[in-house]
């Protein structure tokens, strides 16, 4: 997938993370279902020049950057490549292979855990040092992109501020309902400890030095604006996660029940594959505090952009139709 548009979309309902490559690195866009700036004003104008990006809208989260410093997803350099979506579990598998090595990815959204599991294996021939960036550049909803548009270019910047100690870095962002943080810790086995860094306001990074099996996990959380500390609730969250495989069985029981709920068959597969997809696409992102949106759902790329803002469309709709005969009426 080398264009969002094509993007692998995980989630738990509460957390969605949009997964594409570009040339050496992979992207992962994370959101979450709470983080809304509210407007300052009082009754709601759609149309209303003076209101325009400044109603109340859900904000971007950020966005981690596993760059492996050769171009092993340039197609150019492709032997072998494959990117899968187990529905099942709610896992992306992502194996690449070429004259530069091999990498292996496994990623999901642990179920009931407000954080983002990255587990990668790379093989690479004569590499530099793999760098892990964690970035926020939100501005710019864009609600009425196809009628008009607010010209001042700094919108949903300010306040950005990124910071990193011994064991992670992160990124806190102020909004009118409180302030989040996204932060990111890696983990390696033996003494193996990457080095964070603070890039500028806007991002942190880490060096990520070969080791004896060439394995390490990322972990990523993000919390709700209405948290008293925010980078002490990044924090917390990283900290109940000492126990992975504990956690993925949890997640893996979880999906399991939530698809013996139900089931579709009709005897056209690409129907049944399509209401699956549907329930898949339901349940991880209109599972949190607020639902996803009819566009996008919880999978935005484009940093703060939300065509379409608002959810009295009756598109909106559209997503829940199914839901209460599929036998998922909580989503």
């Amino acid at each position: 997938p080398e264009d969002p548009m094509q993007g692998i979309a995980l989630g738990n309902g509460e957390i969605g993370v949009l997964a594409w490559c570009e040339n050496s690195r992979i992207i992962f866009a994370i959101n979450k279902s709470d983080l809304w700036d509210d407007a300052a004003f009082g009754r709601f104008q759609n149309w209303a020049p003076d209101q325009e990006e400044t109603s109340t809208t859900l904000r971007h989260g950020g966005r981690l950057i596993l760059d492996f410093q050769l171009p092993i997803f340039n197609t150019f350099y492709l032997s072998d490549f494959q990117a899968r979506l187990s529905l099942a579990d709610a896992t992306m598998y992502l194996s690449v292979n070429g004259p530069f090595g091999s990498v292996f990815i496994k990623a999901l959204v642990l179920e009931g855990q407000d954080v983002f599991l990255c587990e990668v294996t790379n093989n690479l021939i004569d590499a530099a040092p793999l760098e892990a960036t964690l970035e926020r550049f939100g501005s710019r909803t864009f609600p009425h992109w196809y009628g008009q548009i607010n010209g001042d270019a700094s919108l949903g910047l300010k306040g950005t501020n990124a910071t990193c100690d011994k064991n992670g870095m992160y990124i806190t962002h102020p909004l009118t309902s409180g302030t989040f943080a996204i932060g990111t810790t890696i983990h390696q086995k033996g003494n193996h400890r990457p080095q964070y860094q603070r890039d500028h306001a806007y991002a942190a990074s880490a060096k990520i030095k070969e080791t004896e099996n060439n394995h390490f996990t990322l972990l990523t959380s993000v919390t709700s604006p209405l948290a008293t500390d925010p980078i002490a609730a990044v924090r917390k969250n990283l900290k109940q996660t000492t126990d992975l495989d504990k956690l993925i069985s949890e997640h893996k029981k979880a999906w399991k029940q939530f698809w013996l709920r139900s089931l579709m068959e009709s005897g056209d597969d690409y129907l049944d594959n399509l209401w699956h997809l549907a329930m898949y696409y339901a349940k991880a992102s209109q599972g949190g505090k607020y639902p996803g949106r009819f566009i996008n759902g919880l999978w935005n790329w484009s940093h703060d952009a939300q065509p379409w803002n608002f959810y009295f469309h009756w598109n909106q709709q559209q997503l829940y139709w199914p839901l209460n005969a599929a036998g998922h009426h909580d989503l």
